[in-house]
This record gives structure tokens, sequence and C-alpha cells, in this order.
């Protein structure tokens, strides 16, 4: 034993023995002190934090080998527990009397340094909150001016019906002295075209009604919808266009088909030739990537075959060395030298894994 031990004399002559006595304790204590005068004031800054940080791992290790010590000496004699106990606590008071103003300025910090991250961490969320708000404030607003600019194209739109039913009203009226038969036809016509429009108007407001609804229930389809929309709207602007040229079209029609007529055979044959060659120079590339892999695969299986030595050296000396550890592994006594013992141990078991698992790597392929 230490010639430093404490020695505290026992009934029966047995002697209770620790690496640890009072002096030593107050020599730490001065050190302590004369290292860190004052715990709370070093731990403001990075190196009295590390300090005081190092100043209190040293006094816990000191302390905690008492902690074991006592163990030991209680394991090798219970009987004299109640006396190991009594002076191991005594001892432990002396540390902890130590620590407490260290760990209490070292938690300080801490503590301090949590809540700033914790303030940080609030104030980017409160922040990313925001801005997605203004974000749906703005989509939201665009689409609120969009639905007005609709809103206001179809009151423009039906003015223009409007107007344009007058003055079809007007000049029926003027046109109703030349016949009664003629006005009755013109009647007959005037109904028929209000009747219609009338139907397409409503057809026409149904539709913005529905899509006006679908586009609050389909935000996230506004775009797509829009597209569908002005196709809709450039095809009834097409139909007005082509009822109102609707004779000429009919002379243009003949000459037209006769030119699509042309143009279809035209590109039909274009693409029965270019499918024609397609197709060969795609039957060519089939050939040439099957032979192309047939060369890599029969490669392949002569690299393997070549490397298995290797991979069965590997495994052999990753078996090998699992075995030595068993063989040689020590027979220690406490659970704390066990666990770390296995804990060290780990990173070699993980390579001896690794080891074990390798096979040959494929040959990574070109493009």
């Amino acid at each position: 034993m230490s010639s430093e031990s404490t020695l505290a004399p026992i009934r029966q002559n047995y002697q209770i023995e620790y690496p640890e006595t009072q002096e030593k304790i107050e020599s730490l204590r001065r050190e302590v002190k004369e290292a860190i005068p004052d715990p709370d004031a070093a731990v403001q800054t990075p190196s009295g934090y590390e300090n005081v940080k190092t100043m209190l791992q040293l006094c816990t290790n000191r302390r905690t080998a008492i902690e074991r010590r006592r163990v030991d000496l209680k394991a090798d004699a219970l009987k004299f527990g109640k006396e190991v106990d009594s002076l191991a606590k005594k001892l432990r008071e002396g540390f902890e009397s130590i620590e407490a103003p260290l760990r209490t300025a070292k938690q300080k910090i801490d503590d301090a340094r949590k809540k700033a991250e914790e303030d940080r961490l609030k104030a980017e969320k409160e922040k990313a909150e925001a801005e997605e708000k203004a974000r749906r404030d703005a989509e939201e607003a665009r689409q609120r001016a969009e639905r007005e600019a609709e809103q206001k194209r179809i009151d423009e739109e039906k003015a223009e019906l409007r107007r344009k039913q007058e003055e079809f009203e007007r000049q029926q009226r003027e046109a109703r002295e030349k016949a009664e038969a003629e006005q009755r036809e013109r009647d007959r016509l005037d109904k028929e075209c209000r009747d219609k429009e009338e139907a397409e108007r409503k057809a026409e407001q149904a539709r913005i009604d529905a899509e006006k609804k679908k586009l609050d229930d389909e935000r996230a389809a506004l775009k797509a919808e829009q597209d569908r929309l002005a196709a809709e709207q450039a095809k009834a602007e097409a139909d007005r266009k082509a009822k109102e040229k609707a004779e000429q079209d009919a002379k243009d029609r003949a000459e037209f088909e006769r030119q699509a007529k042309e143009r279809a055979e035209r590109e039909a044959k274009e693409k029965a030739e270019r499918e024609a060659k397609e197709k060969a120079d795609r039957e060519k590339r089939e050939k040439e990537e099957a032979e192309r892999r047939a060369a890599e695969e029969k490669a392949e299986q002569e690299r393997q075959a070549e490397a298995r030595p290797d991979v069965k050296k590997i495994h052999d000396f990753a078996i090998g060395l699992a075995n030595w550890i068993d063989d040689n592994r020590p027979k220690l006594k406490t659970d704390q030298a066990g666990k770390f013992f296995d804990e060290t141990l780990n990173p070699v078991v993980d390579v001896i894994a690794v080891l074990s698992a390798y096979t040959t790597p494929r040959k990574a392929k070109q493009k």
C-alpha cells in the first residue's frame, strides 16, 4: 500500500485503506482555489469554462475512485462495511464541497447556452411562420385580383351583347315595314338568336360560376384551371368568328381539304420511311448492346473467379481475428472494466463484421 494512504484503525487490527487523505483533499482545495478564485467569473470566458470543467472532472474522478475502493473493501470484508462507508462519506463530502461551487458556476453557463439556443430556434420558427403567412396573403391577393379581372371581362362581354341586341332590334323595327311575312321570319330568327344567345350566356355564366367555386376549392390547381379557361375562351371566340365567316369558310374548305389530304399522304409516307429507318437503327443498336453486355458479363465472371481466393483470405483472416479475441479475452472482475473493454473493442468487432461481409464488388458499368 502507498505510504500516503489513509489508515483508519478498526477493531481486531483491521485497517481501511483509501487512496485519498484529508491532507490530499485540502491540498486539492487550495490548488483549485488558486487556479479558480471565482468560479462564476471564470466560466464567463471559454478558457475559464474549460478550466472549471477540467478541475471538476479531476475532482469527480478522484471522488469516484473512493467509491470504487469502498465497493472493493466491502466485497472483501462486508463486516467492516459500516466503517468503510463512514470514512468514504467523510472523504466524499470533502470533494463535494469543492465541486459544489464549480458545478453551480458551470450549470449557469450551460443553462444560459441552452436558453440562447432555444430562443434562437423560436425566433427562426416565428420568422418562418411570418414569411409563410406573407406568402399565403400575397397568393390570395393575386388570386382575388385575377377573379375580379375575370368578372370585369364577363361584365364587358355582357354589355357588348346588350349593345348588339339593341342594334339588332333597331334594325328589325326599321325593316318591319317591308313585309309582314319577312317580319314574321325575322321575328322567328330574332327569337332563335335571342334564345341561343341567352342559352350561351347562361351556360357561360354557369361555367364561370363553377370555375370560380373550383378555384376556391382547388387553389393548388389554379394555373392549370386558368389555362383551361383560356382555352375555352379562345375556342368560344374562334366559334364566334367562325360563324361570322361561315360563307367564306365554305369556299375555302374544298381547297383546304385537298391540301390536307395531300399533306396527310405525304406525312404518312414520310412517317413510314422514318419508322422503317428507326426500326433498322434500333435493331442494330439492340444487337450491338446485346453483344457488348455479353462481353462485359463474360469479363465480369472472369474477374469474379480471379478475385474469389482474395475473398476467402479476407474471410479467413476475420474468423482468425475473432477467434484470437475470444481465446485471449481477459477475465475481468468488475462490470465497469468489462463494459470499458467491450466498448473499446466495438470498433474491432465492426471491422471483423465488415471483413466477414466482404464480397467481390462488381465492376461499375460504363455508360
